[in-house]
């Protein structure tokens, strides 16, 4: 998935913010959107996930990650540990999206 191409169904879906992480090879990328009214701040990212922060109006804030698992099925239980590991440290309330 490119950059431009998201920016066109972002309109179409009527979402005002997007964050691409373009695609690897023949993978499609991943993508991020989100309406103005919504807060958000890119952690960080790879091209197996995202990882962001959102700040909602009462000062309160929780992660959202969205992972797309490892292509290669041995990596899988390997990216997921890591995953598990990393969100022990995170003070804040967590939503994590899965996709294998």
């Amino acid at each position: 998935m490119m950059a431009k191409q998201m920016e066109v169904k972002m309109r179409i879906l009527k979402f005002e913010n997007c964050f691409v992480v373009d695609r690897c090879g023949l993978g499609g990328g991943l993508a991020l959107l989100w309406t103005s009214d919504v807060s958000l701040e890119v952690k960080s990212y790879s091209k197996h996930h995202i990882d962001s922060v959102i700040h909602n109006e009462n000062g309160s804030s929780w992660r959202c990650t969205g992972v797309y698992g490892h292509p290669e099925s041995e990596r899988k239980k390997t990216y997921l540990v890591a995953v598990t590991k990393a969100s022990r440290y995170v003070i804040l309330a967590m939503a994590l999206f899965w996709r294998f």
